[in-house]
Protein backbone atom coordinates (compact mmCIF):
# COMPACT_ATOMS: atom_id res chain seq x y z
CA UNK A 1 0.00 0.00 0.00
CA UNK A 2 1.29 3.44 -0.89
CA UNK A 3 -0.33 6.78 -0.12
CA UNK A 4 -3.36 7.61 1.98
CA UNK A 5 -6.93 7.24 0.74
CA UNK A 6 -9.12 10.30 1.24
CA UNK A 7 -12.52 9.11 2.50
CA UNK A 8 -13.97 12.59 1.96
CA UNK A 9 -13.58 12.36 -1.84
CA UNK A 10 -17.06 11.38 -3.09
CA UNK A 11 -15.81 9.48 -6.14
CA UNK A 12 -13.07 6.88 -6.12
CA UNK A 13 -11.73 5.54 -9.41
CA UNK A 14 -9.13 2.90 -10.27
CA UNK A 15 -7.61 0.98 -13.11
CA UNK A 16 -8.99 -2.55 -13.19
CA UNK A 17 -7.01 -5.80 -13.10
CA UNK A 18 -9.23 -8.34 -11.38
CA UNK A 19 -12.63 -9.02 -9.88
CA UNK A 20 -10.86 -8.58 -6.51
CA UNK A 21 -10.13 -4.88 -7.09
CA UNK A 22 -13.55 -3.65 -5.97
CA UNK A 23 -13.36 -5.81 -2.86
CA UNK A 24 -10.04 -4.19 -1.94
CA UNK A 25 -11.48 -0.67 -2.19
CA UNK A 26 -14.87 -1.53 -0.69
CA UNK A 27 -13.00 -2.80 2.37
CA UNK A 28 -11.90 0.79 3.04
CA UNK A 29 -15.32 2.44 3.16
CA UNK A 30 -18.92 1.72 2.29
CA UNK A 31 -19.79 3.06 -1.16
CA UNK A 32 -21.85 2.38 -4.21
CA UNK A 33 -20.33 0.69 -7.22
CA UNK A 34 -21.12 0.63 -10.89
CA UNK A 35 -20.50 -2.89 -12.22
CA UNK A 36 -21.03 -4.75 -15.47
CA UNK A 37 -24.39 -6.53 -15.69
CA UNK A 38 -22.78 -9.99 -15.88
CA UNK A 39 -21.36 -9.51 -12.37
CA UNK A 40 -24.86 -9.89 -10.91
CA UNK A 41 -24.82 -13.52 -12.10
CA UNK A 42 -21.41 -14.50 -10.66
CA UNK A 43 -21.47 -17.53 -8.37
CA UNK A 44 -20.94 -16.73 -4.70
CA UNK A 45 -20.64 -12.94 -5.03
CA UNK A 46 -23.42 -12.06 -7.48
CA UNK A 47 -26.22 -12.35 -4.93
CA UNK A 48 -24.16 -10.42 -2.38
CA UNK A 49 -23.61 -7.66 -4.96
CA UNK A 50 -27.33 -7.41 -5.70
CA UNK A 51 -28.23 -7.29 -1.97
CA UNK A 52 -25.55 -4.65 -1.36
CA UNK A 53 -27.28 -2.36 -3.85
CA UNK A 54 -24.58 -2.21 -6.49
CA UNK A 55 -25.66 -0.66 -9.77
CA UNK A 56 -25.32 -2.79 -12.89
CA UNK A 57 -24.88 -1.69 -16.50
CA UNK A 58 -25.11 -3.61 -19.74
CA UNK A 59 -22.10 -2.13 -21.52
CA UNK A 60 -23.47 -3.11 -24.94
CA UNK A 61 -26.83 -1.39 -24.44
CA UNK A 62 -26.97 2.40 -24.92
CA UNK A 63 -30.15 2.67 -22.83
CA UNK A 64 -28.55 0.80 -19.94
CA UNK A 65 -25.39 2.94 -20.16
CA UNK A 66 -27.48 6.13 -20.16
CA UNK A 67 -29.54 4.98 -17.17
CA UNK A 68 -26.38 4.01 -15.27
CA UNK A 69 -24.81 7.40 -15.98
CA UNK A 70 -27.96 9.21 -14.84
CA UNK A 71 -28.06 7.15 -11.63
CA UNK A 72 -24.37 7.84 -11.01
CA UNK A 73 -25.01 11.56 -11.47
CA UNK A 74 -27.82 11.42 -8.91
CA UNK A 75 -25.60 9.51 -6.48
CA UNK A 76 -22.83 12.08 -6.87
CA UNK A 77 -25.26 15.01 -6.45
CA UNK A 78 -26.43 13.38 -3.22
CA UNK A 79 -22.75 13.02 -2.19
CA UNK A 80 -23.12 9.25 -1.91
CA UNK A 81 -19.61 7.77 -2.00
CA UNK A 82 -19.17 5.91 -5.28
CA UNK A 83 -16.56 3.74 -7.00
CA UNK A 84 -16.10 3.33 -10.74
CA UNK A 85 -13.54 1.68 -12.97
CA UNK A 86 -13.36 4.03 -15.98
CA UNK A 87 -11.89 1.37 -18.28
CA UNK A 88 -15.14 -0.56 -17.98
CA UNK A 89 -13.23 -3.86 -18.09
CA UNK A 90 -10.20 -5.60 -16.63
CA UNK A 91 -6.78 -5.41 -18.28
CA UNK A 92 -3.30 -6.84 -17.80
CA UNK A 93 -2.24 -3.52 -16.28
CA UNK A 94 -1.82 -1.24 -19.28
CA UNK A 95 -4.51 1.42 -19.27
CA UNK A 96 -6.17 1.18 -22.66
CA UNK A 97 -9.15 3.48 -22.85
CA UNK A 98 -11.49 5.20 -20.45
CA UNK A 99 -15.23 5.57 -20.66
CA UNK A 100 -15.51 9.27 -19.79
CA UNK A 101 -19.20 9.56 -18.82
CA UNK A 102 -18.86 9.27 -15.03
CA UNK A 103 -15.68 11.34 -14.99
CA UNK A 104 -17.32 14.13 -16.98
CA UNK A 105 -20.31 14.03 -14.62
CA UNK A 106 -17.92 14.50 -11.69
CA UNK A 107 -16.31 17.45 -13.50
CA UNK A 108 -19.66 19.07 -14.20
CA UNK A 109 -20.76 18.63 -10.57
CA UNK A 110 -17.43 19.81 -9.13
CA UNK A 111 -16.83 16.43 -7.44
CA UNK A 112 -13.37 15.59 -6.12
CA UNK A 113 -11.95 12.27 -7.33
CA UNK A 114 -9.57 9.94 -5.50
CA UNK A 115 -7.66 7.84 -8.05
CA UNK A 116 -6.11 4.48 -7.16
CA UNK A 117 -3.55 2.63 -9.22
CA UNK A 118 -3.40 -1.17 -9.00
CA UNK A 119 -0.37 -3.15 -10.13
CA UNK A 120 0.95 -6.66 -9.62
CA UNK A 121 4.02 -8.65 -10.63
CA UNK A 122 1.87 -11.79 -10.60
CA UNK A 123 0.17 -12.26 -13.97
CA UNK A 124 -2.31 -14.78 -12.59
CA UNK A 125 -3.93 -12.00 -10.47
CA UNK A 126 -5.30 -10.31 -13.58
CA UNK A 127 -8.58 -11.60 -14.92
CA UNK A 128 -8.97 -11.03 -18.63
CA UNK A 129 -10.04 -12.96 -21.66
CA UNK A 130 -12.43 -15.87 -21.54
CA UNK A 131 -11.54 -17.37 -18.16
CA UNK A 132 -14.63 -17.76 -15.98
CA UNK A 133 -14.77 -16.72 -12.35
CA UNK A 134 -14.51 -20.07 -10.57
CA UNK A 135 -11.36 -21.33 -12.36
CA UNK A 136 -9.75 -17.94 -11.75
CA UNK A 137 -10.71 -18.09 -8.07
CA UNK A 138 -9.21 -21.59 -7.79
CA UNK A 139 -5.95 -20.33 -9.32
CA UNK A 140 -5.76 -17.50 -6.79
CA UNK A 141 -6.47 -19.85 -3.90
CA UNK A 142 -3.64 -22.15 -5.02
CA UNK A 143 -1.23 -19.35 -5.88
CA UNK A 144 -1.79 -16.14 -3.89
CA UNK A 145 -0.80 -12.96 -5.68
CA UNK A 146 0.86 -9.76 -4.58
CA UNK A 147 -1.01 -6.53 -5.21
CA UNK A 148 0.27 -2.98 -5.00
CA UNK A 149 -2.29 -0.24 -4.42
CA UNK A 150 -1.29 3.39 -4.79
CA UNK A 151 -3.63 6.09 -3.52
CA UNK A 152 -2.88 8.94 -5.88
CA UNK A 153 -3.48 12.61 -5.01
CA UNK A 154 -7.12 13.70 -5.02
CA UNK A 155 -8.04 15.72 -8.11
CA UNK A 156 -10.56 18.56 -8.05
CA UNK A 157 -12.27 19.81 -11.22
CA UNK A 158 -11.68 23.44 -10.28
CA UNK A 159 -7.93 22.90 -10.77
CA UNK A 160 -8.40 22.20 -14.49
CA UNK A 161 -9.25 24.67 -17.25
CA UNK A 162 -11.62 22.35 -19.13
CA UNK A 163 -13.03 18.82 -19.21
CA UNK A 164 -10.31 17.59 -21.59
CA UNK A 165 -7.55 18.63 -19.17
CA UNK A 166 -9.51 16.98 -16.35
CA UNK A 167 -9.77 13.69 -18.25
CA UNK A 168 -6.07 13.82 -19.19
CA UNK A 169 -5.09 14.29 -15.54
CA UNK A 170 -7.32 11.43 -14.39
CA UNK A 171 -5.91 9.19 -17.10
CA UNK A 172 -2.34 10.08 -16.09
CA UNK A 173 -3.13 9.28 -12.45
CA UNK A 174 -4.25 5.76 -13.40
CA UNK A 175 -1.39 4.97 -15.75
CA UNK A 176 1.57 2.85 -14.78
CA UNK A 177 4.49 4.90 -13.52
CA UNK A 178 7.50 4.95 -15.79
Amino acid sequence: WEGEPDPSAPLWIANHLSWLDPIVLLSLRPMGLLAKAEAATYPLIGSWMRRAGLRFVDRDDATSRGAALAALGQDLKARRPMLIFPEGTTTKGRLTHMRPGGLLAAHELGIAVQPFRFSTPDEHYTWTGDESLLPHLKTLLRRPARLRVEAMPVLRPSAFPDPEAWLAALRASLMESA
